[in-house]
């Protein structure tokens, strides 16, 4: 997830009774290598950063790897 569909996600949500932001990541080599462009490492670092800039504007964030 780009940081800017993370703002939009939250501005979404951010007026519901319980709102979640669920951000993803492609895993498999195949969209590391040619979707993404990343190795595996720089991945996982894209992931943690998304994660940690959705929990500081939303208090409850799931993570899924595709």
């Amino acid at each position: 997830a780009v940081p800017a569909d993370i703002e939009r996600a939250w501005e979404a949500v951010r007026a519901a009774e319980r709102p979640y932001i669920h951000t993803f990541i492609a895993t498999s080599d195949i969209h590391m290598q040619y979707k993404l462009k990343k190795n595996p490492d720089q991945v996982v670092a894209m992931a943690v950063s998304a994660v940690k800039m959705a929990r500081n504007l939303c208090p409850e964030v799931e993570f899924s790897a595709e």
